[in-house]
């Protein structure tokens, strides 16, 4: 369920954390122009105090494509974030603009595509978009399928699998979880389709040193004092 009552802010997250994943970015630009319509609308019923969309620095794509239309929308800005995990997560979003998490709705370009549609359409959607990729896909791909469809009959009709021991990744390398494709099915929840060589995945976990977490930890933790002493992984 979705409450946009008593926010002063919203925010239309369209950032994927995920290593090879590029769902919530297509959400994005395949849709812009209807989004910036539905958001227009938006402000005018809840008289929302700003209206942001977010994008990471990466997807110049739709950087592009928004910068060209945001004219016609004054109510509407764009954020452009660092490719900084885990932006993406709707709290740590909000916590990086040090927005009141009871003042601000932060929605994801996924979820306010069935808003979008309800608001310009008139209908509900069935379908979703799902990323097919990782280092064991010879043809990495963004697809439109229905939800409950069998992943493996995806599979079998859209890509094409490099040889080698194969792993296979829900909704990502990072906070995904392995899978098996017989049964699994297109799910609501479901984003993304990683498909690795086994023998190139590094220890999920690992810590890589870059520091990078201490930029973004809505704690301000410095999870480097722990590198040395048994903690890091």
């Amino acid at each position: 369920k979705v409450d946009f009552a008593n926010k002063k802010r919203l925010v239309l997250n369209a950032i994927d954390d995920e290593p090879y994943v590029l769902t919530e970015n297509f959400y994005l630009l395949e849709n812009y122009e209807g989004y910036l319509e539905a958001l227009d609308k938006l402000i005018k019923i809840y008289g929302f105090k700003e209206v942001i969309i977010c994008v990471k620095a990466t997807n110049s794509e739709n950087i592009n494509k928004l910068m060209e239309y945001l004219g016609m929308y004054p109510n509407i800005r764009l954020n452009i974030v660092p490719d900084l995990y885990p932006l993406g997560n709707e709290e740590i979003l909000a916590q990086y603009y040090n927005y009141n998490q009871d003042e601000v709705y932060v929605i994801k370009a996924s979820l306010f595509y069935h808003i979008f549609n309800l608001m310009l359409r008139n209908r509900l959607v069935g379908d979703k978009l799902i990323t097919l990729s990782g280092n064991g896909i010879e043809n990495p791909l963004i697809v439109r399928v229905k939800e409950g469809t069998k992943l493996k009959d995806i599979v079998q009709e859209v890509i094409t699998l490099k040889k080698g021991n194969l792993k296979l990744f829900a909704n990502g390398l990072m906070m995904g979880k392995i899978i098996e494709l017989d049964n699994f099915v297109v799910t609501k929840e479901f984003n993304s389709l990683l498909i690795m060589i086994d023998k190139e995945i590094k220890k999920k976990g690992k810590c890589l040193n870059c520091g990078e977490c201490i930029n973004i930890c809505p704690v301000y933790i410095n999870f480097q004092d722990f590198i040395g002493r048994g903690k890091n992984e």
